[in-house]
């Protein structure tokens, strides 16, 4: 296996979404699951200790002018766009007949669903209860993901039963089955933290 590329202490460029941030090296470590892949926690350089997370090595550049050069590149563009998209959608607003103050947007410009600021604030707590004090959620749940999903499924199904077509309750059906499948299969690997998955 290689050596990690950074140590603890060392001051790095981290990807978060489409832009670089300054970050600092904590820990490091290989995880047993992906031996092939050096990880670190790292704490972004101005930001709140609860933002602190672990990130795989290729999200991290090493702290030299040519990626500060990059990383002003991305906020610039970053930026540009987000001043586009600002001025188009106000103006798609101000045209469009289905829009104002009655109606909510339901997908932000990229298509992508908004968690919402309490969901946001419920995953940090959890991430900060669970990481930094070793707290773990008790097990099993009050309400499984698997009763959360036939909840949904059955209050779907009877907003579709009004629709003669049974095209969209198989869809409903379809999509709940894929999210369990779904969930069934990443939770061991990738929505558990380390401390979890000794439950």
């Amino acid at each position: 296996m290689r050596p990690a590329s950074f140590k603890p202490g060392s001051i790095v460029l981290s990807f978060h979404g489409p832009l670089l941030y300054d970050a600092k090296v904590l820990q490091h470590e290989v995880r047993s699951f992906d031996e092939d892949q050096h990880w670190y926690e790292i704490h972004y350089c101005g930001w709140a200790a609860r933002w602190d997370e672990w990130v795989e090595e290729s999200l991290l550049l090493a702290d030299n002018p040519q990626n500060r050069g990059r990383q002003k590149k991305l906020h610039s563009e970053y930026n540009e766009t987000k001043t586009e998209n600002t001025t188009t959608s106000t103006a798609k607003k101000l045209t469009s007949p289905r829009s104002g103050p009655g109606r909510k947007r339901q997908k932000t410009e990229s298509g992508e669903l908004p968690l919402g600021i309490g969901l946001k604030k419920a995953l940090v707590d959890d991430m900060d209860k669970i990481l930094k004090h070793k707290r773990l959620v008790e097990l099993p749940a009050k309400i499984s993901v698997s009763q959360l999903l036939d909840e949904f499924l059955t209050s779907q199904l009877k907003k579709a039963a009004t629709v003669t077509d049974r095209t969209l309750q198989k869809v409903w059906a379809e999509m709940m089955d894929g999210l369990r499948v779904n969930f069934d299969q990443s939770l061991p690997q990738i929505l558990l933290y380390r401390f979890e998955r000794q439950q």
